[in-house]
């Protein structure tokens, strides 16, 4: 409840959040449950844009990729003026989190799960991920029709997770042609790529993708063939269920423990705290105050100068 009173104050803007995930891919299921402060950040599109150019760890969970997002109208209409579409590419949720960082300054993100994504052996990427050719995966390569996967990344025809993002990074820089897109740290880049790949189950498409990856590897300088920054991030809480039903009624009837001290997006960058943790408990004290059904307003209005103190120093 603290979460909707939080975001019902900001309908003009961008409003991205976090989800849990139940990886059904292999038995027992597994529902991760993310760290988690329920606090509202505002971050500026320069900080995600810079953190997806030095591929730093977690920056895709803060993506405003809609599937996690709240987004006026106004938006959109913007976005169509400029690119006279809103979702048409190869990833349509990462295609609108990069033109919405091209066209607008900041977001808000809610640091806390608000949904829970399952189904995953039907997501193509989680196809991609393993590397695997399954029944939804060909019907998305069949819809490209016959075009190379990624084509504007720096490994054109590698498919993996990663490289569809910096795709469409790519491919909105190209067309933006501003100073705030930073050219794709390659090292880092590379070893991204690199270590998806690893990760895939061995078939002719593992060895296919390692050998793009080895040959982009032979072009660059040796001073880059490295990760040159800590990949870092606050873990989830994994537990094992024996249903999808199973997991999803553990995770509405045992959510995560708030996390009190960093949330994941202050380990990548600096953003602007609009209301902090204390903030959100205020205010849903308020909303229980104002539920009784007897008074006490003079409490009431209490809390209502910390919080609007709180608003008007953010």
């Amino acid at each position: 409840m603290s979460a909707r009173l939080k975001l019902h104050r900001f309908p003009d803007s961008v409003i991205s959040y976090h989800q849990d995930v139940i990886n059904d891919i292999a038995e027992p299921l597994k529902l991760e449950q993310a760290a988690w402060t329920g606090s509202l950040f505002r971050l500026e599109s320069s900080d995600l844009l810079n953190a997806t150019a030095r591929m730093q760890h977690r920056f895709y969970d803060c993506l405003p990729r809609m599937l996690n997002s709240i987004a006026p109208r106004g938006v959109l209409e913007a976005i169509i003026a400029r690119y006279g579409d809103v979702f048409v590419s190869t990833a349509p949720d990462l295609c609108f989190a990069y033109r919405f960082l091209e066209r607008f300054d900041s977001l808000l993100y809610l640091d806390q799960a608000l949904m829970t994504q399952y189904a995953l052996h039907r997501s193509n990427g989680m196809s991609q991920a393993l590397g695997k050719a399954t029944k939804d995966h060909k019907d998305f390569m069949a819809s490209i029709d016959g075009e190379v996967i990624n084509y504007a990344s720096p490994i054109p025809g590698l498919n993996t997770n990663m490289n569809t993002v910096v795709h469409e990074y790519c491919l909105v820089k190209r067309v933006a042609q501003r100073k705030r897109f930073p050219e794709i740290d390659v090292g880092n880049y590379m070893e991204y790529v690199r270590q998806e790949v690893a990760a895939m189950d061995p078939s002719p498409t593992k060895s296919h993708m390692n050998n793009l990856v080895a040959a982009y590897r032979r072009t660059l300088p040796q001073q880059t063939r490295r990760l040159n920054h800590e990949w870092h991030g606050l873990p989830s809480q994994v537990s094992e269920h024996a249903s999808v039903e199973a997991a999803m009624e553990f995770a509405n009837q045992q959510p995560r423990s708030r996390n009190w001290s960093a949330s994941n997006v202050e380990t990548m960058t600096d953003p602007r705290l609009v209301v902090g943790a204390q903030g959100a408990l205020i205010l849903y004290l308020r909303f229980l105050l104002v539920r009784a059904k007897k008074g006490h307003e003079r409490f009431r209005q209490a809390l209502d100068r910390h919080v609007m103190w709180r608003f008007r120093s953010a």
